[in-house]
């Protein structure tokens, strides 16, 4: 990922080694804010603007379809739900409309920069259009 971009990213998981496997996929966040739970997550989303959410599912207190719901229908956050392979195709069926993107376990380090990458691009083409939208107000 370029080293320009600036962007904020928020990491749901209850498993510490997820995120250490997130963060080695990242250069040029601007900040990356951990937290363990939907619930805190939650918090965390109203406190403030997040470019990217990734979610680790399950979470403690939900399976993480629920939140990962509330924030795509919310915010302009591009959101990517890593699943248990169990899951998987119920998640993806249920998830993709709503503009998530879903991955299953076990990850590969390739993939999820990719994903990423893909996430960012999705920021960037966004803000480009706002820009423009609103650049004349």
């Amino acid at each position: 990922i370029s080293e320009d971009i600036g962007h904020s990213m928020l990491i749901v998981s209850s498993h510490d080694a997820f995120a250490v496997f997130v963060r080695k996929s990242l250069k040029g966040f601007l900040s990356v804010d951990v937290q363990k739970s939907a619930a805190s997550a939650r918090r965390m989303i109203m406190e403030r603007y997040y470019d990217i959410i990734v979610v680790n599912a399950p979470l403690p207190d939900e399976t993480g379809e629920d939140f990962v719901l509330d924030a795509a229908r919310e915010g302009s956050a591009s959101v990517l739900f890593v699943v248990p392979s169990e899951v998987y195709e119920t998640a993806l069926e249920r998830l993709t409309d709503f503009g998530i993107l879903v991955l299953s376990k076990p990850l590969q380090q390739g993939n999820l920069d990719k994903s990423i990458r893909f996430l960012v691009s999705i920021q960037l083409h966004v803000d480009l259009l706002w820009h423009e939208r609103f650049r004349g107000l």
